[in-house]
This record gives C-alpha cells, sequence and structure tokens, in this order.
C-alpha cells in the first residue's frame, strides 16, 4: 500500500525578511518564498566606559544607530557616540561591544518542490505538500531536502563530488563510506543497515534506517527524472515527493 501523506513544512524566517508568498498561493520548484540579509557583526571597543556591563543590560537587543549616543556620562563614566549603527547583541570576551548590521550578504529560501502556501507569520512560512511516506529508524539526527541519488552504492568508490546537496542510499553503514559522503557535500543518508555507533564518528549529516527498503525500490523504478526527499530523522521519516 502507498502511505500518500498532505504534509505541512515549516519554514522559519529571521525578523525582517522579504517574504514573498501569501497564504493560498501555489509555489514552484526552486521559487524563492524569502529572502534575508544575513547580520554582520562588528566590535566596537567601550574600554573607556566604567561598566560595561551596565551598558549591555540597558541596550541589549536595542537599535541604535550611527552617531547616536550610546551613553551621555554619569555613572558610565564617560560619554560615547556610536561609531556605527545597528543592533547590540552582547560584548565579546575583552569586552568590547557586539553590534549586528544588516549590511551582510543576501540569502534566500527556495520551495525544493511544489507546493501551497498555508500560512505566512511574520517569523515564518507554512507550505503544504503531497508526498510517499517511508518509515525507519534515525541514527544521525537532522531534517534535509535533497535530490535523492537513485544508485544504490556499495562503496566508498561510488562517493564523489557529483553527490554534494543530494541524499544517498548505501547498502552497509561503513565509517570511511559515511565520512567520505559528508566531506564531499552529501546532505542525508538512507540505509537498509543498522549501527549503534555512529556517535563515534562525529557524523553531523542525518542518517535514517530505512524499514521498507522493497517498496522504496519500486519506487526508484518508476521515476525517470529523479526524486526530491525530505528526510526528518527526528521523526523516522523520509517524504519522498
Amino acid at each position: 500500500m502507498v502511505e500518500v501523506a498532505k504534509t505541512k513544512w515549516k519554514v522559519s524566517v529571521p525578523k525582517g525578511a522579504d517574504i514573498k508568498v501569501a497564504a493560498g498561493e501555489k509555489v514552484k520548484t526552486g521559487e524563492v518564498i524569502a529572502s534575508y540579509k544575513i547580520a554582520e557583526v562588528k566590535q566596537v571597543s567601550i574600554s573607556a566606559l566604567k561598566n560595561s556591563e551596565a551598558v549591555i543590560k540597558q541596550w541589549l537587543g536595542k537599535a541604535i544607530s550611527e552617531g547616536e549616543w550610546l551613553v551621555k556620562g554619569g555613572v558610565f563614566g564617560g560619554a560615547f557616540r556610536m561609531p556605527i549603527g545597528g543592533r547590540i547583541i552582547g560584548l565579546d570576551e575583552f569586552k568590547n561591544l557586539l553590534v549586528a548590521s544588516g549590511t551582510g550578504e543576501r540569502r534566500e529560501i527556495r520551495a525544493p518542490t511544489e507546493m501551497t502556501v498555508n500560512k505566512v507569520e511574520a517569523n515564518k512560512i507554512v507550505l503544504e505538500f503531497k508526498a510517499e511516506e517511508f518509515e525507519g529508524e534515525g541514527l544521525v539526527e537532522g531534517k534535509v531536502w535533497g535530490k535523492i541519488e537513485p544508485r544504490l552504492l556499495e562503496n566508498i568508490g561510488q562517493i564523489d563530488s557529483r553527490l554534494a546537496g543530494k541524499i544517498i542510499r548505501v547498502r552497509k553503514l561503513e565509517a570511511d563510506m559515511v565520512i567520505k559522503a559528508e566531506v564531499v557535500g552529501v546532505v542525508g543518508i538512507i540505509s537498509g543497515d543498522f549501527r549503534e555507533d555512529l556517535d563515534n564518528w562525529e557524523v553531523k549529516i542525518p542518517v535514517l534506517s530505512l524499514r521498507d527498503g522493497e517498496r522504496f525500490d519500486r519506487r526508484l523504478e518508476k521515476e525517470e527524472a529523479g526524486m526530491v526527499g525530505y528526510l526528518n530523522c527526528q521523526k523516522g521519516k523520509l517524504l519522498v515527493v
């Protein structure tokens, strides 16, 4: 029996992101649904001030403009104007003020497959899609989207940079294959094999021990253009669209 599920994908977006979709819209594969700037963190020396911790307590999380007074004297031991603007996020180990500004690189969030926008909130987009569900047991936790490599990989010689960005399936979970897969940019691994010692390998990409390998093989045989999968090892599932 084919388990086709209507599933929701929740995307967290940072404050101030440019959200490009609205509830009810259908989005295509690769369509940009939101974009944002990565905060650039700069250091500002405030060594002339007597009580930097008190300054932080007053300003933490708040925005300040270039040229604005950080302090005007009094108990803080002198006046100080900000040489840069941004949001104050803390102190480093040398008591320098850490200021985050949105002048860094712009990042885009794209739809990994065709989806319908279910809900849009200030810090979250919820999308719906239909997928065939395969169950297993998460051996290394994580959630990731990726194209599924159709070959069943059996040795380390088959692992190379052409697999970057893909979810791969290996016959046996061997340390050399798993570690090399992570190095070349593989984003997730599925296997019919089961290991309890993956923590010893310090692997960071999600790994799922797949239970229904035969049904997965039948799905692979039907696909000509390749499949896209959402690997959710926290819930022990692979969703194939």
